[in-house]
Parts: C-alpha cells; structure tokens; sequence
C-alpha cells in the first residue's frame, strides 16, 4: 500500500525538492539551484543540461497552499514562462513545478503554447501529484523527503 507524501511545509523545501529531483531526472549532477533568494532569476529556480539533450532547461517552483484552495493559474504560467524567455543562454525546456494538484485546463494551456511554438522551449507543469509519483520512484529521493518531513515535525 502505498502512502501520500506530505507537501514540504515551506517554498525552500520544495524548492530544495526540486533541485534534487532534477538533478536526477535530467541525470545532470550539475544542476544548480538559480542565484539566491532576492536575486533576480529569469523565472528559473533550477536549470541544468539533461543528458539527453545538448540544451539547458529550467524549473520554476510555485509553492501553492492547498489548504486553501490555492492553484497554479494560466496568467502565472505565461508570466513565469515571458520571464524565462530573458534567461540565458535560451531554454530548450521550462517546467512549471507546483505544489498545487494537477489540473487538465492548465495542462492544455502547456500543450496548446507548446503546439503553436509560443516560446523557444517546451512548457511542461508538474503538478504535486506528479513530484510525489517521481520522488516515490526514486527511493534516494524519498528519504530525503522523509528526513524533511521529520525535522519539520519537531520544530512544531
């Protein structure tokens, strides 16, 4: 049986989450996480160069409160994706990571931009639901997750 993973309790653990599950993803150990918080960054949290591919992408983290009913919207895609036009030198892929749940109208919007060549990268969102299915087949990962959750646990 398998469980649900807790959303990380704050924007940098899921952005540290993210770094680490791109790294892997993209089998890039040079993947980086983007400058630091308060720096300007291009609407890129992590990028790297997946092995697969001679061309950099990128990952930009919406941390989104699902208690309160809180999701990823089109307008916050398109502004998120406009910023990462300016990153240098040009994505070849963009992903929208969020804590939010998955969301098929957002979904189309990825494919329909990705359809009519709206930007020079693909855009591609992953939702929690999809995090937690990649973090869950990637036991290195969900020990790390796990480690989190734990800490975060006793700091209440």
């Amino acid at each position: 049986m398998r469980t649900r993973l807790p959303i990380p309790a704050t924007w940098q653990d899921f952005e540290a989450l993210c770094h680490q599950l791109w790294k892997q993803v993209w089998s890039d150990p040079n993947a980086q996480l983007n400058g630091r918080s308060g720096q300007a960054q291009a609407g890129v949290d992590v990028w790297g160069k997946p092995m697969y591919t001679a061309h950099l992408a990128g990952v930009q983290c919406k941390d989104k409160n699902g208690f309160l009913g809180s999701k990823l919207t089109e307008a916050e895609l398109l502004n998120e994706c406009a910023k990462a036009k300016t990153f240098a030198p040009t994505l070849d892929v963009f992903t929208m990571a969020t804590t939010a749940p998955r969301d098929a109208p957002l979904q189309e919007v990825a494919r329909l931009l990705n359809d009519g060549g709206a930007y020079p990268f693909q855009v591609h969102v992953w939702s929690w639901d999809d995090i937690e299915a990649e973090v869950a087949s990637r036991p290195s990962l969900d020990d790390v997750h796990a480690t989190w959750i734990y800490y975060a646990s006793m700091q209440i």
